[in-house]
């Protein structure tokens, strides 16, 4: 188990240092490190279950102190950082969880992500399909070799089960998230033509960000420092058809993810 590595408390060179708070890094001393034999947490909570899988735990970006939040996908948290420098530095936590700044994680910690990520699935196929039958229509067996899939990371099964999914030409389900606020999330609906562009989507559900030129009416950024990513990818033109990023650069839980930053 995770937390049979990862004690709560060090002794080291006969001194006991807690686990550092937020922000917070152990100093480096002369010595060998050993496990102390406490069995208590630093903020009071009770010691890990013998039946669970992983501990309650929360990862912290060393550069910003910010805590990362679980329920997206690491490849939207990195998109979201101001700065790309590697390595990236993540620094994991196993207590005073910061419930003012993340989403509230509990035991059983895998059923917890597995629910929350099923969730994120089926509001795409709702949002694709404008029906939530899609999703009540898949076999307990799909579901499990769904999730199998992404723990294993194991793309070929998560093909198999996704190609049984019916097809859709003109909804596609799309989030984007500007800076640090709430994703938009909404379908969006293909024209037939002239097809729709990355930068049709953002003018419309970000118009404090993007505009269109006057004279061609092409999308653009307000503000020359604005980016925006997919999937760490940036200067994707605007001009981009929406379809094809949605086909190669949507996320297991079927959404396109676009980030946008700003430097407000």
């Amino acid at each position: 188990r995770m937390y049979q590595f990862a004690p709560i408390m060090l002794s080291i060179s006969s001194t006991v240092r807690t686990e550092p708070k937020p922000g917070e890094t152990l100093e480096r001393e002369e010595g060998n490190a050993t496990i102390s034999s406490t069995s208590h947490s630093t903020d009071g909570s009770k010691e890990p279950e013998e039946n669970a899988d992983v501990p309650v735990c929360w990862f912290e970006d060393e550069e910003t102190n910010a805590a990362l939040r679980w329920h997206l996908f690491v490849g939207v948290l990195w998109d979201m950082k101001e700065n790309h420098n590697m390595p990236w530095r993540i620094r994991l936590h196993f207590t005073n969880y910061p419930t003012t700044q993340i989403l509230p994680l509990q035991q059983p910690v895998t059923a917890v992500v597995q629910k929350t990520f099923k969730n994120s699935w089926k509001q795409s196929l709702f949002l694709q399909h404008n029906s939530s039958k899609v999703a009540m229509n898949m076999t307990k067996q799909s579901h499990e070799q769904l999730w199998s899939s992404i723990l294993m990371s194991d793309y070929e099964k998560y093909r198999l089960v996704s190609k049984d999914l019916p097809s859709t030409d003109n909804l596609l389900p799309v989030r984007v998230l500007v800076d640090s606020n709430p994703p938009i999330q909404r379908r969006c609906k293909l024209l037939e033509t002239p097809s729709m562009t990355l930068g049709d989507i953002l003018v419309e559900w970000a118009p404090n960000v993007f505009e269109r030129e006057p004279e061609h009416k092409s999308a653009r950024p307000k503000d020359a420092s604005t980016r925006w990513m997919l999937q760490g990818l940036q200067k994707i033109p605007l001009t981009a058809p929406l379809e094809i990023l949605w086909e190669t650069l949507r996320y297991p839980d079927y959404f396109l993810y676009i980030i946008v930053r700003t430097k407000r």
